[in-house]
């Protein structure tokens, strides 16, 4: 049988997980407002647990844009909270980054898409330059140089892949 896991169908294995992140998202967000008064983390745990059940829904009906939009969205929220607790919120725009580069490279390993790791490869490229440019180690031209050339070499790797 295809379309079940465990005997049970596989959407009401993705409808307990729309379940369990509902309730996963709504006690840590009540817990971080009324605890810390932290409201901007709603957003962050929004992206956790809609991530996690995008991750579910990816590996339950092999959907690679599921599994993109579940990983991206789960290290969006995963590095806000990395950066917050480690004091470096001024390198969370090199960290979005970095989670665009980590859901490309996991869904072209396990969709085996050759294109996904060359992009994971050119946006984590991307990602140290970013983190050059937020130490200033050289000018703004300088990196608009270097992430047009960047991108340049993408789009003919795309058209020759």
């Amino acid at each position: 049988m295809n379309g079940r896991l465990l005997n049970i169908k596989k959407s009401t294995w993705l409808y307990v997980s729309l379940v369990i992140n509902a309730i996963l998202f709504l006690s840590l967000s009540m817990f971080f407002s009324i605890t810390y008064g932290e409201y901007q983390a709603i957003f962050y745990f929004f992206c956790i647990c809609t991530g996690l059940h995008q991750m579910v829904r990816s590996a339950l009906f092999g959907y690679d844009s599921s599994c993109y939009l579940g990983v991206l969205l789960f290290f969006i929220g995963l590095f806000y909270f990395w950066a917050v607790y480690f004091e470096i919120t001024w390198l969370y725009v090199a960290f979005i980054a970095l989670s665009f580069a980590f859901s490309s490279f996991s869904t072209g390993i396990w969709f085996k898409q050759p294109f996904q790791i060359f992009l994971s490869c050119s946006i984590f490229f991307e990602f140290i330059l970013i983190i050059l440019l937020k130490f200033n180690i050289f000018s703004l031209w300088i990196f608009v140089a270097i992430s047009v050339a960047n991108v340049l070499v993408l789009v003919v790797k795309f058209f020759f892949l």
